[in-house]
């Protein structure tokens, strides 16, 4: 197995948070009001499970808990063909079964969690963010360091001021029967509470970096 350190030196996840003003007229940005980057540590064991069964095609089943606490079947003896492995991301605008999420508990994280503590649902009125379509890019920055980076914008028009306390991400991904399944595969608490006022957007973006 490489050493612990060797994997953090060539494997790195960043989440970044800015928070803007927002033009309701001409749907533009404004000033950026907040800014925060910090190292991301929350891959979670739905995480692991769902890799392990991509990288194995085993004919051994492996179990793990999506978003309802439900137990669900990854891999077996005959998955379908695409039923394994796959960990989808780029959800629609106003999807909140799977992509970029965020919620208002600040509980610490485990390695065990299968959802946000307390999650924030699409829309417009009280306690809510319109949740855009997930953004997804992959690119080489050098010959030695190539990044995959998945942002997702959160509008406040609830008439109030939103805090976000908890940032995750929900996957898509295929049970052993082909069955389309919600996990929660990084859960993570920011430095700071993230304060949305009314007509301000988030942007939040995570960044995996590899390097050679």
């Amino acid at each position: 197995m490489p050493h612990k350190s060797l994997l953090h030196d060539n494997l790195e996840l960043t989440l970044a948070i800015d928070v803007y003003e927002y033009d309701r007229a001409t749907g533009k940005f404004g000033k950026r009001v907040s800014h925060q980057e910090s190292k991301a540590h929350s891959f979670l064991y739905q995480f692991v499970v769902i890799l392990g069964a991509c990288l194995t095609q085993a004919n051994s089943a492996v179990t793990c808990p999506d978003t309802g606490n439900t137990a669900r079947t990854i891999g077996g003896a005959n998955p379908i063909n695409d039923a394994v492995g796959r960990i989808e991301l780029k959800a629609g605008s106003g999807t909140i079964t799977y992509g970029l999420v965020v919620g208002t508990d600040n509980t610490a994280v485990t390695p065990t969690d299968y959802k946000l503590g307390t999650q924030i649902a699409d829309g417009s009125g009280g306690s809510q963010l319109r949740h855009s379509g997930v953004g997804f890019s992959i690119f080489l920055a050098s010959t030695t360091k190539v990044f995959v980076v998945v942002t997702r914008h959160f509008l406040n028009l609830s008439g109030g001021t939103i805090t976000v306390n908890e940032v995750g991400m929900y996957a898509r991904s295929k049970d052993s029967v082909g069955t389309a399944r919600y996990f929660c595969v990084v859960r993570d608490i920011p430095a700071g509470a993230v304060s949305i006022t009314d007509g301000q957007v988030a942007v939040i973006t995570y960044t995996l970096s590899a390097t050679s």
